[in-house]
């Protein structure tokens, strides 16, 4: 589903490699990225455990290549890895979401069970973003 939603980027991107078919194959050109980085919750004390349960949801994972993705590495907050436009275009991040993504900036840190609001904050975005990406594909596949 997050390859559909991703064409664009991937087409552009990957348009010689032509093998979907082994999308979980370690021998494809892009990383699978976790928005919101894992590192900032595996193994962490004290994290909320709704943000445990959602971290590895398609909403929080995008098709990134390798090498983008060696170089944001997981210090980068959301909103500075959607502050230029071609990324959160490439990662199919809508404004629907993006309002939720620029919210988490180096600041935010990690989600901690006592802060409600900083997991509403990432819940509606990796929620909404998870929305766009079953929107797109229902409404451009599935309907044909």
């Amino acid at each position: 589903m997050l390859l559909f939603a991703q064409k664009e980027y991937m087409n552009s991107k990957f348009k010689e490699f032509n093998q979907f078919e082994n999308i979980e194959d370690t021998n494809r050109p892009w990383d699978w990225d976790h928005i919101y980085p894992d590192s900032w919750v595996y193994r962490k004390e004290g994290i909320n455990q709704l943000v445990r349960s959602w971290i590895n949801c398609i909403g929080n994972f995008r098709a990134l290549s390798y090498d983008d993705n060696r170089s944001e590495n997981n210090h980068l907050s959301p909103m500075e890895r959607f502050e230029n436009d071609s990324k959160k275009e490439e990662s199919f991040v809508k404004e629907n979401d993006l309002q939720f993504w620029n919210q988490i900036d180096s600041t935010f840190g990690r989600l901690k069970e006592n802060e409600p609001e900083k997991t509403k904050i990432f819940l509606s975005a990796v929620i909404h973003r998870m929305v766009n990406i079953y929107e797109e594909w229902f409404e451009n596949y599935y309907q044909k």
